[in-house]
């Protein structure tokens, strides 16, 4: 009774921790005990056990990746089939969750998808200083956009994006209705490389985006844009060195891909938005919800990134990303920054969705303004000049002239805007076209790289003039 007292329990649990240190004389045995039994203790039957494990094998570790319920379904017929009481779908979820998460998927979605998701990272991809190190990749919009004329929907766009390590900055991007290839690789870099107050002025975008200048490195995956002989070629031209993603890593490209998600994130807001998994769709259609054009989705991403994204607190590095560049280009505190990055003394460089003026580099490094020959003209794209031909030759003509392919431009446009009301690859040329029409005069037209010859187009060599014949030009896709 004295020790019960002393100890503030009844007599009772003194003699229960009396038994408990004789039997274990130890003074951590009368610590207290959780309730419940211990942890992998099982009230199950050993037969019930290996009835479950046999099943998880069997039926959900297999690559047809059956879900739980039809695996809870399975243990209980066969309990029933053996004359064994079926256990509950909590106790089979516990023997599958014990099971190693990285051999789960492996069985599952294969050994590649866990070695994706579960192997540990060896090394780090980061950089000292501002554009040290950019990385560039492409996305679908998880947006559908619209006729600029009919406002009926079209299709989503393609994102190409180039984000510098140091900061997180954004450093620029190209949105276009074609798949990814050379071209809008070296778009995105030219808006990477050259200032953003016109871009900004002409979006009228209020917001400061400051990234500006040519990267030392750049940080690609294998894809075969990527690899273009275009694109070395003019990083070889500028100095830019480029590293290539090892295969079948993919979390080297964790902060590109990171910044991906995010934007993505902040679309699903937008009308005519797909979401990124069916899940979150739900029953909406986006081709009814769709209401943005390609260049009202470019102006969102430019509010996005220069009045939010930039400014918003990034986790990764502690700070906003525009305090990141500040810092690294002006210094902060004990640390010296790299200073203000060298401005590209020449901006000009072919377009593709501009051939109506074309930037010559002659042989003393200086470019020169080509136009075409007559004035007339209408603004062309590449692709619109390539389909004209193609369908010029498949007409038999064998002589093409200027008046041939101009004239077949103008048909297509002409079938293409009669068509716009029913068909979404009509109206996907027609957009292409009339972004020609509205931007092809722009300040950040581009494709890096110098001129190389793939062969005459036009059977007219006798007309052509000397600087025609002298520089050939290279044709990108």
């Amino acid at each position: 009774m004295a020790a019960a007292r002393e100890l503030g329990c009844g007599p009772t649990h003194v003699y229960a921790l009396l038994r408990q240190y004789l039997d274990d004389p130890r003074l951590t045995s009368l610590l207290p005990r959780p309730r419940g039994r211990k942890v992998g203790k099982t009230l199950l039957d050993a037969a019930v056990e290996a009835l479950i494990e046999a099943a998880i094998d069997e039926v959900y570790l297999t690559r047809q990746r059956a879900r739980l319920v039809e695996l809870t379904v399975q243990v209980q017929r066969r309990c029933v089939a053996g004359g064994l009481a079926p256990p509950s779908r909590k106790a089979i979820t516990a023997r599958l969750r014990a099971r190693k998460p990285g051999d789960v998927l492996a069985k599952r979605e294969g050994r590649k998808a866990a070695r994706d998701r579960y192997a540990p990272v060896k090394g780090s991809l980061s950089s000292d200083y501002p554009l040290a190190l950019v990385q560039i990749d492409h996305t679908l919009v998880d947006v559908i956009v619209v006729d600029s004329d009919t406002r009926a929907p079209i299709q989503r766009p393609w994102l190409t994006v180039a984000i510098d390590v140091n900061s997180r900055c954004i450093a620029g991007f190209h949105l276009s209705l074609e798949p990814p290839s050379a071209t809008s690789v070296a778009l995105c870099l030219i808006h990477a490389v050259l200032p953003k107050i016109n871009w900004l002025a002409e979006r009228r975008v209020d917001g400061e985006w400051p990234v500006r200048g040519i990267p030392e490195r750049l940080h690609l995956d294998n894809a075969k844009e990527f690899r273009s002989e275009a694109l070395k070629r003019g990083c070889e031209q500028y100095g830019i060195a480029i590293d290539y993603r090892p295969v079948r890593t993919p979390h080297y490209g964790g902060h590109i891909e990171r910044l991906i998600g995010t934007m993505m994130g902040k679309v699903h807001l937008l009308p005519g938005t797909t979401f990124s998994n069916i899940a979150d769709k739900g029953d909406t259609d986006p081709d009814k919800t769709a209401a943005m054009t390609i260049d009202e989705v470019e102006r969102w991403l430019g509010h996005a990134i220069a009045g939010v994204y930039h400014r918003e607190l990034h986790r990764g590095i502690g700070m906003p990303p525009a305090e990141a560049w500040r810092r690294g280009i002006a210094g902060h505190g004990d640390v010296l920054g790299r200073g203000e990055p060298v401005a590209v003394a020449d901006p000009r460089r072919y377009d593709p969705r501009d051939l109506s003026r074309i930037y010559l580099l002659g042989p003393d490094d200086t470019y020169y303004d080509l136009a075409y020959r007559d004035l007339r003209r209408p603004p062309i794209s590449l692709w619109e000049h390539r389909l004209a031909l193609k369908r010029l030759r498949e007409e038999g003509r064998t002589l093409i002239d200027e008046a041939a392919i101009f004239g077949a431009i103008d048909a297509m446009r002409a079938i293409a805007d009669d068509a716009v009301r029913t068909s979404k690859r009509a109206r996907r040329q027609r957009e292409r076209r009339f972004r020609v029409i509205q931007g092809g005069q722009s300040e950040t037209p581009s494709v890096i790289g110098k001129a190389q010859d793939h062969g005459p187009v036009f059977d007219e060599a006798n007309t052509l003039q000397p600087h025609e014949r002298m520089f050939p030009v290279e044709e990108w896709s």
